[in-house]
């Protein structure tokens, strides 16, 4: 199994990918910034600044990690205030799908580079050629 770690810098990156997919000025790309976890226990890790919009995500290893104390309730009430979610690889698909709406990027980003590696997407994105995987 993947360690959180590395899977908070693959997803983040596929995220960063596709809310900068077709951008043509700098100023729009998005920022991604780790929150520090002794400020406030509980908040999510990350936040997500994107033009005159914010969302913040706790990315765990599994839908099965255990939740630290008030977590559940920063994430409910940003999700209120604005967009956050609990991803993990069980629901990743589903998170970056409504980052996508959220951001309104969902008519820019082809759907299916949300199932694409990282790896895949940097090549497309660059214009390389790509293998069909079918």
């Amino acid at each position: 199994m993947l360690k959180e770690s590395d899977y908070q810098h693959d997803v983040l990156k596929k995220i960063k990918l596709l809310l900068n997919y077709k951008n043509t000025d700098k100023k729009d790309n998005c920022i991604i910034m780790k929150e520090d976890p002794r400020y406030i226990q509980g908040i999510p890790d990350w936040i997500i600044l994107y033009k005159n919009k914010w969302a913040t995500l706790e990315i765990k290893r599994s839908k099965h990690e255990k939740h630290q104390p008030n977590q559940d309730n920063y994430v409910d009430k940003m999700n209120y205030m604005s967009c956050s979610y609990f991803l993990f690889p069980e629901n990743e698909i589903y998170v970056i799908k409504h980052l996508l709406l959220f951001f309104e990027k969902q008519n820019v980003v082809p759907e299916e580079f949300i199932f694409y590696t990282v790896d895949k997407l940097e090549k497309i994105i660059k214009g390389e050629k790509v293998a069909n995987e079918f």
